[in-house]
């Protein structure tokens, strides 16, 4: 009988012990990718604050991609997991103009951290709905647009990614 229960102990731990390690790879490996992803491909390109959008959405789209590859969670789920917002959310993703952000000195301090969050929400939406429109071959063909013509401001990179990609983002990037 001790045998037995320290046999179901230890098999019972060592489940344990997988799941939470499991648990916690996902997220590890989805920030490598997002600082290796920025560090690498969006910092090089300087983009403005009306222009971050872009990069914040593509580093979270890309690192969803991969982790899949690696942890086999679904990158649908991650992403929905990446743009889901809580009901009491104190900023919402759809009130922000992410062409016209509002500059952290215009916000009460306490919202910042929180109308940052949701940026990066709606960056993650709108370059997924961006993927689906106009494909993943879009992401290479405007990184290489950028590092040929930096565009002057947020609503010129919208309009490059449209003669580019042929998707009209302004919609999505809009206040809602």
């Amino acid at each position: 009988v001790r045998q037995k229960n320290l046999a179901a102990g230890l098999t019972n731990f060592d489940a344990n012990l997988a799941a939470n390690a499991a648990r916690q790879a996902n997220p590890a490996v989805f920030n490598l990718f997002v600082q290796f992803i920025q560090e690498t491909q969006i910092d090089p390109l300087k983009l403005k604050r009306d222009q971050s959008w872009l990069g914040t959405g593509l580093s979270n789209f890309l690192a969803a991609k991969y982790t899949s590859v690696v942890t086999g969670v679904a990158k649908d789920r991650m992403l929905a997991e990446l743009t889901s917002e809580p009901n009491l959310f104190p900023v919402s993703a759809r009130s922000i103009d992410l062409v016209h952000p509002t500059d952290e000195s215009a916000m009460k301090a306490v919202a910042v951290p929180y109308y940052a969050v949701s940026m990066q929400r709606k960056s993650t939406a709108v370059v997924a709905v961006w993927v689906d429109q106009a494909g993943e071959a879009a992401i290479p063909r405007t990184l290489t647009a950028l590092r040929t013509k930096m565009p002057a401001d947020g609503p010129a990179l919208v309009k490059m990614i449209q003669e580019v990609t042929g998707a009209d983002l302004s919609k999505y990037l809009a206040a809602q």
